[in-house]
């Protein structure tokens, strides 16, 4: 439990602490002065080991559970001192606090040992004629202290699953922003991938031929008086290799077009793939069959829905392991991202899909989520090659 829950129950302690402690101090006018003196010590119990004494400096020292059998002892006389059956409510709240805050090993013999304690006072102060009606009484009340144990019980548990929601919310959250600098990073590093292999083509091909036409300039600068033939043989040369390097360059220009973007595809889709489980655990299988070049667009889009679709499946659908698969007929490219998370009767698409749909309609594709209880979800974006070609060229 998060110390602010455990902050707000032992407040709510207090004050039930206080609320009990008026009608019983006027209740029993004989007793007035034992129960103020107990209830005194019994508060400063209480406020000791939740707020005036670190918890740190509780565990230390194993000061906690004897503090909780001090209160039990000390409720116990209270029950005694009572005329009526109101301090039958600081049991409850003895029992409330060791189910809230400690395990079951304790908290159940905690539990019995309040019913018995309570049965037996009953018997002291006459209650009960005999051992029969004692044993009978005793398992009527300790049904009221079971209902209590239970309440609180179901309540811790519904407490720790809250808290578990929000930790686990804020690390998948924590996790997508690191998958998204991670996709970002991928991006990046492909750009200056793309940029090294241009700058050494540009360097092993126009480079040379810039350096022979300087040179061959060069020589005929030196032989333009000279001799007047071989300085229009070397021009001539100078201008085949101008020529050669234009023709270069404009091979160069073609090979990085008919990539259609610095982008790899498939290095991309396993780079995010394996940042991914590094990340989240989330294990994950592709399968990448297409031939056809695509251009920048429309790879963009299919990264990101690709991750919109993995951060929706480990975010909301909770799954261990993702297929993608993306491959190609006569008219289209088709991406499938699968999952083995817990799937939904209904889909809602959020801003991401939204979104996503938007931009892949604007290219003449479709975009569909499809979801079974317990199954996972498919996710299916459908693009025209033909329009991608045109786009291209």
């Amino acid at each position: 439990m998060d110390d602010k829950t455990k902050k707000i129950c032992d407040l709510l302690t207090l004050i039930v602490v206080c609320f009990t402690f008026v009608p019983l101090f006027l209740i029993n006018v004989e007793h007035q002065l034992g129960i103020f003196i107990i209830f005194l010590l019994l508060f400063c119990s209480l406020l000791i080991r939740s707020f005036f004494v670190g918890e740190r400096f509780l565990n230390q020292y194993n000061w906690e559970k004897p503090l909780l059998f001090l209160e039990f002892f000390l409720v116990t006389v209270i029950v005694l001192l009572d005329r009526s059956t109101l301090s039958q409510i600081l049991y409850y709240i003895l029992i409330a606090d060791a189910v809230l805050f400690y395990n079951l090993r304790f908290s159940l013999p905690y539990t019995a040992l309040i019913i018995v304690s309570f049965s037996l006072s009953f018997y002291i102060r006459g209650y009960y004629e005999d051992w029969s009606q004692l044993l009978l009484g005793g398992l009527v009340n300790s049904l009221s202290f079971i209902f209590v144990f239970l309440l609180f019980y179901m309540l811790r548990h519904q407490i720790e699953q809250r808290n578990l929601i929000v930790r686990t919310r804020d690390e998948i959250e924590h996790k997508n922003k690191q998958l998204q600098k991670a996709f970002n990073s991928l991006e990046e590093m492909a750009i200056l991938r793309e940029r090294n292999r241009i700058a050494r083509e540009v360097h092993d091909t126009i480079g040379h031929t810039l350096t022979t036409v300087l040179m061959g300039l060069e020589a005929c600068r030196r032989l333009l008086d000279a001799d007047s033939e071989e300085t229009g043989e070397r021009l001539a040369m100078v201008q085949d290799q101008v020529r050669k390097g234009l023709q270069e360059l404009q091979d160069s220009i073609r090979k990085i077009n008919e990539r259609g973007d610095i982008i790899d595809m498939e290095s991309a889709v396993e780079e995010l793939l394996n940042e991914t489980r590094r990340q989240t655990g989330v294990d994950s299988h592709k399968e990448i069959s297409t031939f056809s070049p695509l251009n920048s667009q429309v790879k963009k889009i299919m990264l990101r829905v690709l991750q919109e679709g993995i951060t929706n499946a480990i975010k909301h659908g909770e799954c261990t392991e993702l297929e993608v698969r993306i491959d190609e007929d006569e008219d289209y490219i088709y991406l499938l991202l699968q999952d083995n998370g817990r799937g939904e009767s209904e889909i809602e698409y959020g801003f991401g899909l939204n979104s996503m749909e938007e931009r892949i309609g604007e290219l003449g594709g479709e975009l569909s989520v499809s979801s079974t209880k317990g199954e996972g979800f498919e996710l299916l974006v459908k693009l025209p090659l033909e329009g991608n070609k045109n786009e291209k060229h």
